[in-house]
């Protein structure tokens, strides 16, 4: 059967939803359980009230249970557990009862040594909520967790000097069900950032970071920073699992913008503590002194949507847009915007060896206006290849470049445009032999290195057993050099053919996690080659807030081949924590991938409104997709066939 392209050009989206309770899908990520739709103005009704505290009306609308207010001449902590407009307390109170809003107006002073601790005991059906009004500016680095069990609690807009989500040491002390969100934590030339972790075996899970600006922390100048002080950064380290990073921003930080970074570096990839399921989305990051995204040891992680841009080499990194090293098991960068980097993406060397690296694949990026590479491979020399699969790669020297450690990678199903080396693998390693290389488009623009250099793609085909189904033509995007990569009507790439193998990547992903990231945002399957449906790249269209149209399904429990959660590949250690005397148990299964359903985006991004030119670049990018589904890996893996094609109409944009 004849198989077309799979394009996948600029499948990325960023924009900060005007309300918290808005959730657009974003590709490869589930829902978080808890988190985005709940508001404290829930308890404008009655009957949801913890009936053993008092509700007093809020001058900014709904109601609070606490009053907070430092800086006022009558607060004092002193007989004074809630507080009140008229006597309000100076701290915010430790341990905190399910049902509590606490209102912090202005300031609050530090209740503990060096430290705002925000704890308590919410639940589903109350949880706590911990408010700013005029988003007050605490002066003290703010801690979620540890010094209590803490759970279902939410902090929002509040302007920190620093924070973090932590569980404690002690036995039954675990962190779970928080989200920091509408939150602004600026430090200063020595402090900063933002931090998630826990203590094994009490972990940090199902903790949401969401739509905060992490900023100005260290000095974040790569001409001016010396050292490597690692200041600032949002970082996820041991022992947390089930992490949200979505929609916020990152930006002039004396670190990598944001960084899975366990402590100490030694840590396998199949310890407990590892961190894992960890989904980094619709991020902005940028200006950062070292790298934009970047990932040490983890598993199950999926970066998704992001915008990367303005990072240049420093006295400790390479200035990468995304990027990893050390031991990353199932590491997926989907559908990523890298552009104005020193690199678009890069790898860099293990920790344990490459046996401990395992499926990482990067998918649909699209990479542009890098300084010295595209995607740059070293050290993935792994069992099976690394996937370089529907990447557009455009005005980067070097599109695909392997430097040091030998590699092996799969490359399929690429665009390769303006460039000095298409790929660049030397014989100085045996990438060229470890490696393959089909059904990509290149322009012609420069040489390719396949062990020696090759001046165009016929005399690479000649000289290789690689790229029978490769092209070298002009990809006709509509207006590249203004940032519009849609496709003209007569670009090749249009019936251009696919490889099973790229498409053998998205059964995988949906086997591992239970999501299809080739359906519209209907749930309805993509139909090939027809109802392909075009927009006019000069009309003046804003892409839809899921712009790819992808809607997560949930498995059908009558088919015992399906996962039944997002953790199916994982043992039991990691389907959360047991909690026996818990009204609600923790189970990756909370997270119902149904929840992924499209809702309109009000407002624009207060990010987008800080770039012109990431504004230019979402309001004239569009995108053809036709996509047929191939099902072998799955059935081999599982011997159940999950065929079965319903002609419906395709989705675009």
């Amino acid at each position: 059967m004849a198989t077309i392209l799979l394009l996948l050009i600029s499948v990325v989206q960023t924009i900060v939803p005007a309300e918290t309770e808005k959730w657009t899908p974003t590709i490869g990520i589930p829902k978080p359980p808890f988190g985005i739709d709940e508001s404290y103005r829930m308890y404008d009704e009655e009957s949801v009230r913890n009936s053993a505290l008092a509700y007093q009306q809020s001058d900014s609308g709904g109601y609070f249970t606490h009053f907070v207010d430092s800086t006022d001449p009558n607060s004092t902590d002193n007989n004074n557990l809630y507080g009140s407009p008229d006597k309000p307390r100076k701290t915010i109170p430790k341990n905190l009862p399910a049902g509590s809003v606490v209102e912090v107006h202005n300031s609050a002073d530090q209740n503990r040594t060096d430290r705002c601790y925000i704890s308590g005991s919410g639940t589903a059906q109350q949880p706590i909520f911990v408010r700013g009004i005029g988003m007050p500016r605490i002066e003290t680095k703010m801690r979620v967790g540890y010094v209590s069990k803490t759970r279902y609690l939410i902090v929002e807009g509040i302007n920190f000097y620093s924070g973090g989500v932590s569980s404690g040491s002690e036995g039954g002390n675990y962190t779970s069900h928080v989200a920091v969100r509408n939150c602004d934590f600026r430090g200063d030339t020595n402090g900063g950032g933002f931090f998630i972790s826990g203590h094994s075996p009490n972990f940090s899970e199902y903790v949401v970071f969401y739509n905060n600006l992490v900023h100005d922390n260290g000095i974040w100048d790569p001409k001016v920073a010396q050292g490597d002080r690692d200041i600032g950064e949002l970082g996820v380290g041991t022992s947390a699992r089930y992490v949200w990073l979505i929609y916020n921003e990152v930006y002039h930080v004396e670190s990598t913008g944001i960084i899975i970074a366990p402590y100490p570096q030694n840590v396998y990839n199949t310890d407990p503590e590892c961190p894992h399921h960890v989904y980094i989305a619709k991020n902005t990051v940028h200006h950062n002194k070292q790298d934009g995204i970047f990932m040490k040891t983890a598993r199950d992680v999926i970066i998704s949507q992001n915008i990367s841009y303005g990072h240049r080499p420093s006295s400790s990194s390479s200035g990468s847009g995304f990027g990893f090293q050390c031991d990353p098991k199932r590491l997926w960068f989907l559908f990523n915007l890298s552009y104005d980097n020193n690199k678009g993406i890069s790898t860099a060397s293990p920790w344990h060896g490459n046996k401990y690296r395992e499926d990482i694949h990067f998918i649909g990026n699209l990479i542009y206006d890098c300084i010295d590479s595209g995607i740059q491979v070293n050290g993935l020399n792994m069992a099976e290849p690394a996937g370089i699969f529907l990447n557009t790669i455009y005005n980067c020297p070097e599109a695909i470049d392997n430097s040091y450690y030998s590699s092996k990678v799969n490359i399929f199903n690429n665009v390769i445009a303006q460039y000095q080396k298409a790929i660049n693998f030397t014989s100085g390693n045996t990438t060229f032999m470890l490696s393959d290389m089909n059904y990509n488009l290149l322009d012609g623009s420069g040489d390719i290195i396949w062990g020696r250099t090759y001046d165009d793609l016929a005399a690479f085909k000649v000289g290789t057993e690689h790229g029978e189904n490769c092209i070298e033509a002009n990809p006709m995007f509509v207006d590249p050099k203004n940032l519009d990569f849609h496709l003209q009507p007569s670009s090749p790439l249009i019936n251009m053919e696919t490889s099973a193998r790229a498409q053998i990547v998205f059964d995988r992903f949906e086997q591992l996690y239970g999501i299809d990231l080739v359906k519209d945002i209907n749930g309805d399957e993509r139909v090939w080659p027809s109802d392909i449906i075009d927009i006019s790249p000069s009309s003046d269209v804003v892409p839809s807030p899921n712009p790819q149209g992808v809607e997560t399904s949930e498995p059908d429990s009558g088919d015992s081949s399906a996962p039944t959660d997002i953790g199916s590949t994982e043992s039991k250690e990691e389907t959360g924590t047991d909690v026996s005397n818990s009204e609600d148990p923790i189970t990756p299964d909370k997270i119902s991938s149904t929840q992924n359903t499209q809702e309109e985006s009000t407002g624009k991004s207060n990010i987008l409104n800080r770039d012109k030119k990431t504004i230019k670049y979402f309001n004239r990018t569009k995108r053809r997709i036709r996509v047929r589904r191939i099902f072998d890996r799955f059935e081999e893996l599982y011997g159940s066939d999950v065929r079965g094609w319903t002609k419906k109409k395709e989705y675009f944009e």
